[in-house]
């Protein structure tokens, strides 16, 4: 099954649903990153290219493949407006292969929640979202709990995922970490 995990920023895959990914080995995954830009000036440029790296070498070490979009996210982007029809299109276009696609609820975050608005149904793709971590955590009140059937996970991956979250050790502090290893949830739409 080839699947494509949708994912606003470089790392929120991984914090999401990783052991999601691992509980499937013979699936093909594919983190599509819409705000995988990089940014050509500081402060983001310097945290982009450790950033993009981390990604890479996380997605190498778990065998899953990544597509960065070329959007940069709402802190780098700061008051340049980016066109919402572009995104749109490079998403559609992006997602064609896919069978399934695992699309981010939009907990919280402004690049979260409007990733989450561009959901695509075509004939024959299984659809299926989740909450991503640490916001779900963070806001509950913002979570939905009633998107249809939750999916299960092997649970023995969490110290898999927590050495994958750790290679973003540019995004991950202890605080943080508190948040992303909490049972992770992916719904199946009714």
């Amino acid at each position: 099954m080839k699947v494509a995990v949708i994912s606003p920023h470089l790392d929120d895959a991984v914090f999401s649903v990783a052991e999601h990914m691992l509980s499937r080995p013979d699936w093909e995954f594919t983190i599509v990153t819409p705000f995988g830009g990089q940014p050509s000036e500081e402060p983001h440029r310097s945290k982009y290219l450790i950033l993009h790296d981390e990604h890479q070498r996380v997605c190498e070490f778990a065998g899953w493949d990544l597509i960065n979009g070329p959007f940069l996210d709402d802190a780098a982007a700061g008051s340049e407006p980016w066109d919402e029809a572009l995104l749109s299109y490079w998403l559609s276009e992006t997602l064609v292969e896919f069978g399934q696609m695992w699309w981010p609820m939009g907990v919280h975050h402004p690049d979260h929640e409007i990733v989450s608005r561009f959901r695509f149904s075509r004939v024959g793709v299984q659809m299926l979202t989740y909450e991503e971590l640490p916001y779900r955590v963070l806001y509950p009140d913002r979570v939905n709990g009633t998107l249809g059937h939750l999916q299960g996970y092997d649970p023995s991956n969490l110290n898999k995922k927590r050495e994958l979250c750790r290679m973003y050790a540019s995004q991950v502090d202890d605080q943080l970490e508190r948040c992303l290893y909490a049972p992770e949830r992916l719904w199946v739409a009714r």
